[in-house]
């Protein structure tokens, strides 16, 4: 395995805007599902 450069970004199959996105969108949904499990356990709003 070799390590790529950082100065190599256009080279990157990832671009960094593309990782936020996906980290983004992965944050959202985690989160929503912590509030569905949540809200099952408490059984409704609190």
């Amino acid at each position: 395995m070799t390590l790529v450069p950082i100065h190599a970004g256009p080279n990157l199959p990832l671009s960094p805007r593309l990782a936020v996105t996906i980290l983004g969108v992965g944050a959202v949904v985690f989160f929503l599902v912590l509030f569905d499990i949540y809200r099952r356990e408490v059984g409704g709003w609190p």
